[in-house]
Parts: C-alpha cells; sequence; structure tokens
C-alpha cells in the first residue's frame, strides 16, 4: 500500500463518503479474557458514534509507511486452507456476519498481542470501489450519507437507495476483469424513490 491508496481510505471515512457496512468489537480485559462484544450495522449506529469512529479510524491511518504502517507481505503457504490469509479473506467475504470467524480473529489477536491493561478490538467491513465510468463513460458514484442514514447509489438515469440496517445487501464483484456494484434487489430498495416489493412466483400444484 502506498501514501495515495492511504489518503484514498481515509477520505472514506466521513457522512459523505462512507462506505462501512457493519461494525464488531471485542473488549478485552488484563487477564486476556473477552468480557463482551458487539456487531452493528455501522449507520444504524447514534450519529455522535458514527463521527468518534470516523476520528479512530482516520488515525489508524496516520503515521509513516515503514514506521507506524506496516506492509505485510504473506507466503503463498498463507493462501492454503488453514493459511493466514486465506482465514483473513474467509472473513472479509463472511462481511462480518459470521460469529465463529470473529470469534477466531478476537483469537487470534489475543494471542499475539502483549499489551498491559484492557484494550478493544475493532473490525470493519467496507464495500467501497474507486470511483470509476460505465462502459457508457458516465461516471459512478456511490454515497452513504450518514446523518440522513440513507446509503445511496447514483448513475445518471438511476438513484438506487438501501436501508442502511441492510448495507449488507450491496457487494462488489469482478466482471470480465471490471469491478461491478451489485445491489440484491429486495424491499429494503428503493429505486427512483419508488419502494420495490418481489413478487414470489406462484406454485401450481
Amino acid at each position: 500500500m502506498i501514501k495515495q491508496e492511504i489518503n484514498e481510505i481515509k477520505r472514506l471515512y466521513t457522512p459523505s463518503n462512507c462506505s462501512i457496512t457493519r461494525i464488531c468489537g471485542c473488549y478485552v480485559d488484563g487477564e486476556k479474557n473477552k468480557k463482551t462484544t458487539f456487531k452493528e450495522a455501522f449507520l444504524s449506529l447514534p450519529e455522535e458514534e458514527i463521527f468518534k469512529y470516523f476520528e479512530l479510524l482516520r488515525k489508524t491511518l496516520s503515521g509513516t509507511i515503514g514506521k507506524n504502517l506496516l506492509n505485510l507481505e504473506f507466503p503463498l503457504t498463507s493462501e492454503e486452507e488453514g493459511g493466514t490469509q486465506e482465514f483473513l479473506l474467509r472473513l472479509r467475504d463472511s462481511k462480518l456476519k459470521d460469529d465463529i470467524l470473529l470469534d477466531e480473529f478476537y483469537d487470534k489477536v489475543i494471542s499475539s498481542y502483549e499489551y498491559v491493561g484492557s484494550y478493544l478490538i475493532l473490525i470493519i467491513h467496507d464495500a467501497y470501489d474507486v470511483p470509476g465510468k460505465t462502459t457508457e463513460h458516465t461516471s459512478l458514484l456511490v454515497d452513504n450519507v450518514a446523518n440522513t442514514r440513507t446509503f445511496e447509489v447514483k448513475t445518471p438515469d438511476v438513484v438506487v437507495k438501501v436501508n442502511p440496517e441492510r448495507a449488507d445487501l450491496v457487494n462488489t464483484i469482478t466482471i470480465e476483469g471490471r469491478r461491478c456494484l451489485v445491489i440484491e434487489i429486495n424491499d429494503h430498495v428503493e429505486v427512483n424513490g419508488i419502494q420495490i416489493h418481489v413478487n414470489k412466483p406462484q406454485q401450481s400444484l
């Protein structure tokens, strides 16, 4: 990761650019015991908490690359089943919904982190992509506005709004080498101001 990439991520930790879908945490006491854990849809948090986390997240990316900020290299063996990178990819793909994976992550941090006193482990899931161009060369913009509790995806022709409590519906996948934004259509989604209702097909007897 280079400084430009770090600055790009830091710019996401603002109300107008936020794309964090979920935040999880584990409070650890001085005896390395997990005292409590939490898991929340990020934009469902009170506004003052959202801004508190924004400030904290930006601070974690402050510093000098190679000193405060370290690039970690994973050997090829870490990509195999049970390897560190394989585990982190499973954790990412779970969108932080898998309690077993989260507990395993907390245990790994606790076992390797040496600190006298209590501390909090925080982990976020962020479903962002850099602004790009569609095949018609129109701008693609993703906005997550914390003060209105609205997740919006805008193109010149379509505005899609997603209930922030179901921000997990928003995902990015690679299709033919291009990063694409995918939104599952259901009752939590509006398209151009119209609430979407999915009619289940009737089954014939």
